[in-house]
């Protein structure tokens, strides 16, 4: 059988003519005068432009005269297409087996194939480039297989993991059950053994009495003249047994004693023990024996003829849960206080460990406060309208006060001198010239000269099982720099002082101030609890800008003062604190779908005719700002401090870091690795590029490795977002990215998707390191560059 194959193949090719070029050797070599109205000229500023989205790649000074810019021009572009048809014959023939296989030549060398071959045997092999795609279709779907395995797996352990702590809850549960019958069954048993012994004490009292009533009688007649000779005894009928003649015998003994001067004491031997005394007692044991004062707390149980009543609450009726049992203990400690008995209670082991740490926490401090290395700051408890307990704060005025007694306030501006105060409220002036922090200056409430810049910080981020917990603290808004910031300027200390250091270097605890933290099981209905801890904290903070913080020194008491002037925070915190009408919750979740309400408290962006995506360089929403405020009512976290009353939302100011690290940033960043897979060989945790830069840097990933879990790329339905926690992971892994897209830049501008990555994350690295080697106060134009370098990572975003 002859079968005849036709093959056609199209071949593509592109060729481009590019040059450096200036603007004036456009005009001149390549023709763009202004002969036709200026159109050329609008090309040359096209071409200026474009080039000046990739300055690294598509700009460089010109050699002969650094003042002029070449510019990368791409100016002819040709292409060849060819068409190539090939033609196929195959004979195919069927033989009888002879018992021998073929040689299959396995290489993919230009070695002669083996005898076999010879002879035809090779003649229906198949091409080893279709075997190759074919087994690594194989091996691709095995793997996906095992990965489903292994997420399958995964799910498994962690249900067993549920299951595990469910059945260490009733391990202890039970523990604590078997801990409270064993307790009760012991003071069961204390019960009737003090109930016996006080039944035969009230019977043998009954006994004796009449017979020493009798001989006290006996002995006052002895006394009477005429009786002198009578016997000393009297025997008594009421004696009715053996137990109770010796006993009543060894009392006559003891009265003889007392009565007769000079007769010896009766000593009783072991067979005149009593057999009802409480140390024979069958349920008295030798471990009962050995405890401490149990021999003086029976022998005044047994002297004063009192029964303690020894009760436990009935764990089915009252609950198993501590909280429970406490209660129930509360209300029967009421009920013997109140009938003036004795009560005892012991509640058994719990397997909730915060009662347990207590004591180790309050050992610890005070092993710290003996050396001298605690605060003696009170905490202080704020009534949030729940009747069972109040919530704790570390109020500022108390820490603030503090820190001045032990001389210690320059820690709120970074241990700087107090001559930079004055110089920040000067420029301050004018950033923000209506705040009314200047009519308190004005009218002499403060002075600048000793009021200390400050703003709250809030986070909301996430504990045990990703529930809410909200961190607040202060801290000042001048500080002690940053590592770039005081290698930029180590040659430069008059332009350093002039540009005052960022609070960043310090260990946190001298740089932030903790007020308070709440967990999610805290914030009350409708956060009620956490908005009163608000209200207690600004209050607390207009005590500090208005009595202020009182400073002892040789010439007297100084009065300084902290002013409030904005909140940093994410925008979780802010949408939360100041009750927003117009947050980031409110973006479009699906094409089509439009934001109403709007997503800025700063600006109108989001609503209808205001886009949000406008990244041009005059946008629309700009002319927005502070036109209309966020909320429906003003919240107490702006209007009872400092702020700017034309645009009050300024108050609340986003962490620039939080959003870039923990928003945009990671989410551009796991976008475009996602994108530079298909022109990579193998899998993300096998890039070594990474590793390589790792071990170059000295640098650690929080995250340990790069993954598609780690990058959120579950499969192409869905937007990468990066699931890595750590902000720091992201300041690292945008270096690390932008090193890989320098080593590929011939790959990146091949592509266009490919070459803005390239471009937007060289450009957001600049603006980062700009931020950190500038101070508190940027040139002009420092705060240009910065500028254009982010609003460049913003324009390639939009483009990608």
């Amino acid at each position: 059988m002859v079968t005849k194959m036709t093959i056609v193949e199209n071949e593509k090719s592109l060729k481009v003519q590019a040059g450096w070029y200036t603007a004036a050797a456009m005009k001149d070599e390549l023709g763009y005068d202004a002969k036709l109205d200026g159109a050329c000229e609008k090309m040359i500023k096209k071409i200026v432009d474009y080039c000046g989205l990739n300055p690294t790649k598509l700009v460089r000074p010109w050699k002969y005269d650094t003042s002029l810019n070449q510019y990368w021009v791409e100016t002819h572009w040709s292409g060849e297409i060819t068409k190539k048809n090939i033609d196929r014959t195959t004979n195919e023939r069927t033989e009888e087996a002879d018992g021998t296989l073929p040689v299959v030549e396995t290489t993919f060398d230009d070695q002669p194939p083996g005898p076999a071959a010879e002879e035809g045997g090779l003649a229906g092999a198949e091409d080893p480039r279709t075997m190759l795609d074919r087994g690594l279709a194989e091996v691709l779907s095995k793997v996906l297989r095992h990965r489903d395995l292994a997420d399958q797996l995964a799910g498994e352990l962690q249900s067993h993991a549920a299951a595990l702590e469910r059945h260490y809850d009733n391990m202890s549960m039970i523990k604590a059950t078997a801990s409270l019958r064993m307790l009760h069954t012991e003071i069961d048993m204390s019960i009737e053994t003090a109930s016996v012994l006080a039944v035969q004490a009230v019977s043998i009292e009954n006994k004796v009495t009449p017979v020493l009533t009798e001989l006290q009688k006996a002995l006052k007649d002895k006394e009477k003249p005429g009786n002198e000779g009578q016997s000393q005894y009297v025997m008594c009928t009421t004696l009715s047994t053996d137990t109770d003649v010796t006993l009543f015998t060894n009392v006559l003994l003891h009265w003889k004693t007392a009565i007769e001067p000079g007769s010896k004491t009766v000593m009783s031997t072991s067979d005149d023990k009593s057999s009802v005394h409480w140390r024979y007692h069958k349920y008295i044991s030798a471990e009962l024996l050995s405890l401490p004062d149990i021999a003086e707390t029976w022998d005044g149980i047994l002297q004063k003829r009192d029964l303690l009543k020894i009760t436990l609450p009935d764990v089915k009726s009252v609950g198993k849960t501590p909280g429970k049992i406490f209660a129930h203990a509360e209300a029967m400690v009421e009920i013997v206080l109140q009938s003036v008995g004795c009560a005892v209670f012991k509640v058994g082991f719990t397997h909730d460990p915060v009662r347990r740490v207590e004591g180790y926490c309050d050992e610890g401090y005070h092993r710290f406060k003996e050396f001298g290395l605690a605060l003696d700051v009170p905490i202080s408890y704020v009534n949030v309208g729940d009747s069972n307990c109040d919530l704790p704060m570390i109020r500022p005025s108390d820490l603030f006060q503090h820190l001045a007694d032990l001389g210690k306030l320059d820690l709120l501006f970074g241990q700087q001198p107090a001559s930079v105060l004055p110089e920040f409220w000067s420029r301050f002036q004018e950033v923000e010239p209506n705040n009314t922090v200047h009519a308190a200056f004005a009218a002499g409430t403060m002075h600048p000269d000793r009021t200390i810049p400050m703003v709250i910080h809030g986070d909301e981020g996430r504990g045990r099982k990703r529930l809410p917990v909200m961190v607040v603290n202060t801290h000042g808004l001048i500080g002690a720099g940053c590592k770039a910031f005081h290698e930029f300027h180590k040659d430069a200390p008059r332009m350093q002082e002039q540009a005052m250091p960022v609070n960043i270097k310090g260990h946190s605890m001298e740089t932030r101030f903790l007020s308070f933290v709440l967990s999610k099981k805290s914030y009350g209905t409708d956060c009620s609890y956490l908005m009163r801890m608000f209200e207690a904290l600004v209050e607390d903070l207009c005590k500090l800008s208005t009595t202020g913080i009182q400073i002892k020194s040789k010439s007297g008491v100084e009065t300084w003062h902290c002013a409030f002037i904005g909140s940093v925070g994410d925008l979780q915190f802010f949408a939360k604190v100041a009750s927003l009408t117009r947050s980031y919750t409110h973006v479009s979740k699906r094409s089509g779908q439009q934001a109403k309400n709007g997503l800025c408290h700063l600006c109108l962006a989001g609503k209808p005719g205001w886009d949000y995506e406008d990244f041009s360089d005059n946008p629309a929403w700009l002319r927005s700002v502070g036109i209309e405020p966020p909320w429906e009512s003003p919240p107490d976290l702006i209007f009872r401090l400092f702020h700017d009353p034309g645009n009050a939302g300024g108050f609340l100011k986003p962490d620039l870091w939080h959003c870039l690290h923990l928003g945009c940033g990671k989410v551009f960043l796991a976008s475009a690795l996602v994108e530079w897979l298909p022109f990579l060989p193998g899998l993300l945790p096998s890039k070594p590029w990474i590793l390589a830069y790792l071990q170059r840097h000295g640098q650690k990933l929080y995250c340990r490795h790069v993954s598609e879990l780690s990058v959120g790329f579950d499969s192409y339905q869905k937007c990468p977002q990066g699931a890595w926690q750590k902000a720091s992971d992201t300041t690292l892994l945008l270096e690390i990215f932008e090193d890989f897209c320098e080593k590929h830049a011939s790959m990146a501008s091949e592509d266009a998707i490919l070459g803005w990555t390239y471009t937007a994350v060289a450009n957001l690295n600049a603006c980062i390191r700009l931020l950190y080697k500038s101070g508190l106060w940027m040139t002009q134009h420092q705060a240009l560059d910065a500028s254009s370098t982010g609003m460049n990572f913003l324009k390639c975003t939009w483009f990608i």
